[in-house]
């Protein structure tokens, strides 16, 4: 369930049974949490597309995850939706392992397209300075959790590969 717009909305339909949620972005569009249809899997519920494996919903935004690794929950997911973190288990090992997952820029996947613009100018360096001097996560571009040049050479280096 979630509610939006003062209505409650039932998701059990389009997420399936043995599901739980156990996060959510700022606005509700975004839901993760796990299955445990057989093999426990993380799942994500998008309100444009509805509920689908992590694996494949990071895939479909060129992330890759390592094979060795079956992502089994998600515990936060980022206010705009667009970073998870949870748990995988080590296939090899049978281990745990803690995660982060962030879908590349928006605007296409585009990392250095900071405005979501669809171009590559002067404003997405703007855009970007903007980010850091407010300490915004959204300036982490190397996602090492804090900011520091290694950003801005990060930033760069995808701005001069280009789209």
């Amino acid at each position: 369930m979630r509610w939006k717009d003062g209505v409650i909305q039932d998701l059990s339909a389009t997420i399936g049974p043995k599901t739980w949620g156990l996060a959510v972005s700022d606005k509700g569009s975004v839901i993760g949490g796990t299955n445990y249809g057989g093999i426990t899997t993380a799942i994500v519920w998008v309100e444009e597309s509805g509920a689908v494996n992590l694996l494949q919903y990071l895939a479909a935004h060129n992330v890759t995850v390592p094979s060795n690794y079956n992502l089994e929950y998600i515990y936060a997911i980022s206010g705009d939706g667009r970073t998870f973190g949870g748990y995988a288990r080590h296939t090899d090992t049978n281990k745990t392992e803690g995660f982060v997952a962030r879908l590349p820029g928006a605007g296409g996947g585009c990392i250095p397209d900071c405005d979501e613009s669809g171009q590559l100018n002067i404003d997405d360096f703007i855009c970007f300075q903007t980010y850091f001097a407010l300490g915004d996560a959204k300036a982490d571009c190397d996602g090492t959790g804090g900011l520091d040049i290694d950003d801005f050479i990060c930033f760069q280096t995808f701005f001069s590969l280009g789209c």
